[in-house]
């Protein structure tokens, strides 16, 4: 009981320590993409940029882990996925895909990347956590937007160029059914719950809405010229198609599927993201150079961030919420040492399934093992920045930190970096997991 009541004081004290030290609180971001290569990292609540993102290949597809501590994105040019960590606002490591991969989804367990590479009429399978392509899966013709089931090992690919939607199961690594769609589908979303395939439809300017359970059409819904990208909010309430050709964005009520606006945007919209919250809708304008700003209540428009350098289609999502601290791994909101903080220890030392997890999640955490995998798959776990990730070193030091550590006591046996200090340790922790952790 003693050693308990240590353990608290300890922790309480080092919080005290490290509040003292003025940090900005984390802000709901946007990743917008450059044509000269790199990101935009944009405040999505004054449209100030916040950071830019150094990387080679011009960037496509993008998309969120569902930790929110990583992003990825297609170098369309570069024949790579990226992941791009949004602690450090840098990248951490890039793959080689197929030829001009395009769409990026992440899968439901968060394990696992699905390329469409448009070139090679293929779709790369990566696994996040050994940064290796483990499988390529023919598609059809000129694959181009990608989504997954929210509670399934299934991906969609729409296939631009054959009028179609190839599903893929994450378990086989095959496709198990090719879908009919209208012509030139582009970008793809899924219901909340996983019933439904939302697909838009560049040639026939609708959205196509389809049964995943069998692939067959509920209805077609008419949208603005050339639809191109599709999304749909968190709460199911709302989608939002963005029209190319018109300048526009759809706004449609998802339990009828009734327009309820068409909104004027800048040039050439494409990619949308909507924010965590579902009040706001975020639409790249790839030939205007800025990004508009959808209030989902009122349905009015406007500009929130705008620049001199060209900017990319940005086919995903691309809203990263304000979270605390990626370090929360089981998602419950709150970090532990004895659940975050454990559990990252004994997936460093390679335990998974039910080792990993028994006795180390928190209350209300209700993630799978392999979701907690995914999540942890994604961080950086470097700590004490030697560029690698170990259980008995950067684990230890993660740990010791949750359990209020510093100083000597903090460092002492667990770096692999002669003299580290506690505040190195810590710098490197913050900026790969959240300016905020363990204030």
């Amino acid at each position: 009981m003693y050693a308990l009541r240590a353990v608290k004081w300890a922790a309480l004290s080092c919080s005290l320590l490290w509040a003292g030290v003025g940090l900005a609180q984390p802000l709901p971001r946007l990743y917008v993409g450059a044509q000269s290569g790199g990101l935009n990292v944009i405040n999505a609540s004054t449209g100030a940029s916040v950071a830019t993102v150094i990387a080679s290949g011009t960037p496509m597809g993008i998309a969120v882990h569902p930790a929110q501590s990583t992003i990825f994105v297609t170098a369309h040019t570069g024949g790579t996925v990226s992941a791009v960590n949004t602690g450090s606002n840098a990248v951490a490591w890039s793959v080689a895909t197929g030829s001009r991969p395009h769409g990026v989804a992440v899968s439901n367990t968060g394990t696992e990347l699905i390329v469409a590479n448009m070139g090679g009429d293929t779709a790369s399978i990566i696994d996040i956590a050994t940064r290796t392509a483990v499988a390529t899966v023919p598609v059809q013709n000129a694959p181009s937007g990608v989504a997954v089931s929210p509670n399934a090992p299934v991906a969609y690919v729409a296939n631009a160029g054959s009028a179609s939607v190839s599903v893929i199961s994450l378990t086989s690594r095959t496709v198990i059914a090719t879908w009919s769609t209208g012509s030139n589908p582009l970008g793809l979303a899924v219901s909340p719950d996983g019933s439904k395939l939302y697909v838009a439809i560049n040639g026939n300017a609708s959205l196509s809405v389809l049964d995943t359970a069998n692939g067959l059409p509920l209805t077609s819904v008419r949208t603005g010229g050339h639809a191109s990208g599709v999304a749909i909010s968190p709460n199911g309430g709302f989608i939002v198609v963005t029209n190319s050709f018109s300048g526009s964005a759809t706004i449609i009520r998802a339990s009828d599927y009734v327009v309820l606006a068409t909104v004027s945007v800048g040039s050439s919209p494409v990619g949308v993201a909507i924010a965590s919250d579902s009040s706001a809708a975020f639409v790249v304008n790839s030939g205007s150079n800025s990004v508009s700003r959808i209030d989902l209540a009122t349905n009015s428009a406007t500009v929130a961030f705008a620049t001199s350098n060209a900017i990319t289609a940005n086919l995903g999502s691309f809203y990263v919420s304000a979270l605390p601290c990626t370090l929360d791994v089981d998602r419950n909101g709150a970090v532990s040492p004895f659940t975050d903080g454990l559990l990252v220890l004994r997936y460093l030392f390679g335990l998974r399934g039910a080792t990993l997890t028994t006795g180390a999640m928190g209350a209300a955490a209700t993630l799978t093992a392999d979701q907690i995998v995914g999540n942890i798959a994604a961080l950086d776990l470097d700590a004490d920045g030697d560029a690698a990730a170990r259980g008995t070193t950067d684990g230890l030091l993660i740990l010791r930190l949750m359990l209020g550590l510093n100083g000597a006591a903090l460092t002492t046996g667990a770096s692999a970096v002669a003299g580290i200090s506690d505040a190195t340790v810590l710098s490197n922790v913050r900026a790969r997991h959240g300016a905020s952790c363990f204030m």
